[in-house]
């Protein structure tokens, strides 16, 4: 089981669904990869602070985390 598998199967055991963006349209600079942004849209209980903030969390293109980073 990948990292990213691990990831959206933590979050659905809360009642989130996760969307995963393909990196190839140059999102985040992650050529190959997969993308999950996390805020308020996705689910209430994931609000990152101020309105329109977010988290971005970051796997390769074999579902291997690289990173997470919050933004403002």
């Amino acid at each position: 089981m990948t990292d990213l598998e691990k990831f959206i199967d933590l979050y659905k055991s809360f009642g989130i669904e996760l969307t995963i963006q393909n990196g190839e349209d140059g999102y985040k600079n992650n050529p190959g990869g997969s993308v999950i942004v996390l805020d308020e849209t996705v689910d209430k209980r994931l609000g990152c602070g101020e309105e329109g903030s977010n988290s971005t969390v970051r796997f390769d293109k074999d579902g291997k985390f690289i990173d997470q980073e919050f933004w403002e």
